[in-house]
Parts: structure tokens; sequence; C-alpha cells
């Protein structure tokens, strides 16, 4: 059987009466000083569950950070025309998230620039990671899921020389940083 053990303040006995009042009784409880009353908890909660399910700051801040996600966004250098970005999706420690993410994403000329046109190649394509759920243009923001394991990874082509900025939102928060594309000419 659990147990808490409490000490009692000396002081007047509260009874609910027949007509359910809190009604306060002429007899005093605890006069001979500090007893110990023990309310039985067996059935209710036990020691073991009270350290087996305890929830500390780490514990919740770990359950909260799953589910606020957010991303990184890496360039890799031009190869045959083709620029690659690979978006891995992290929680807000900088964990990578093993799970599926729906990724907004659009083609800026500035670092904080509106829409842009695309290279000449057209929309991204999907190189290994990723699904496009709709492509994005000159002039609408295209919508991407990551695999699994949080990672798209999109490939632009370029024939002549460009310079353009990848900009995403993930989990409602635009990636800061924007990754910068060249294409020599």
């Amino acid at each position: 059987m659990s147990t808490v053990n409490a000490s009692v303040t000396p002081g007047y006995e509260f009874v609910a009466d027949g007509d359910g009042k809190i009604q306060v009784t002429k007899d005093r409880l605890n006069l001979l000083g500090a007893p110990t009353v023990t309310v039985a908890l067996s059935g209710v909660v036990a020691a073991a569950d009270i350290a087996a399910g305890a929830v500390g700051t780490a514990a919740l801040a770990n359950a909260v950070a799953d589910v606020l996600p957010t991303a990184v966004a890496t360039v890799a250098a031009e190869n045959s025309n083709n620029v690659d970005v690979t978006v891995q999706a992290k929680d807000v420690q900088g964990n990578n998230l093993s799970a599926v993410v729906p990724v907004w994403a659009y083609i800026a000329t500035s670092a904080a620039g509106a829409l842009a046109a695309l290279p000449s190649g057209g929309a991204p394509t999907i190189v290994t990671d990723g699904v496009i759920i709709m492509a994005m243009s000159a002039t609408a923001i295209g919508m991407y899921y990551t695999n699994a394991s949080g990672k798209l990874v999109l490939r632009f082509t370029e024939a002549g020389a460009l310079t353009r900025y990848f900009r995403a939102i993930v989990g409602g928060a635009t990636i800061e940083g924007s990754a910068v594309m060249s294409w020599a000419a």
C-alpha cells in the first residue's frame, strides 16, 4: 500500500451537515500536538508510478521539439548545368527529423526577395528524395514532401549564367540565410 504522511496544524474540524453545507464543529483537531495523518492511496498511485512517469523539462522539450519542424537547405556546386539543393527537416533542437514534412519552396533574386523567374530548365525535379505535390513556377510557390527521413533533394537546371536564391518555408517559418544557387556561363 502507498501512503502519504503529512503534518496537521491544530485547528477546528470542518464537516458537511445534512444539507451539504460545511460547518465548523466545536471539536478541536490535534490538541495533542502535530500527529501524523496517513492517507491510503492503494489502487490510486504507487511510488514507482511517480518515478517512472515523471515528466521533466528535458522530456517535455523533446516532445515539443518534434512537432515544431524547421529545416536546413544546402546547395551543391554546379555540375553539368545542374545545381542540387538538399533540404533536411530538423526539430527545433537541431536533430534530423525522421518524418515526412511538407516544404513550400520558391526562387528569389535576393536573400529575402519575392518570387523570381526559374532557371531555364524550369521547375526543379526530384533527384533522389522527396515528392512533388505542386511544382513551383515564376508566379507560384511549390509544395514538396520530404521522404520518411525528412530529406528532400531538388535539381535545378540552367544553361547560362544565373544566380538565384532558394527559399523554403517549413513549419510556418522561412529558412533564414537563403541558399545561393549559381551557374557559370
